[in-house]
């Protein structure tokens, strides 16, 4: 009967590849940063300023969506 806790000298298992998985998402992720740096400059200054409220309301959705756009990509690849 074998010993289950037996310290074998030749490893059974074949090594682990702990590389990080390519990024092929990652000028995706460089455009939508930009976007979002962007986006929250202008709805900064469009609130501050005279202009129609229209304006401030799309940038203000741009920001939202490349906000949860990155987010979703950050989860998905972990």
């Amino acid at each position: 009967m074998p010993d289950p806790y037996r310290l074998d000298p030749a490893p059974t298992a074949q090594p682990v590849d702990r590389r990080p998985a390519p990024e092929p998402a990652r000028p995706l992720r460089t455009l939508l940063w930009i976007v979002l740096v962007v986006s929250i400059a202008g709805n900064s200054v469009t609130s501050f300023s005279a202009v129609p409220l229209a304006v401030s309301i799309g940038f203000g959705l741009l920001t939202a969506v490349s906000g949860i756009t990155l987010i979703s990509l950050y989860v998905r690849q972990r």
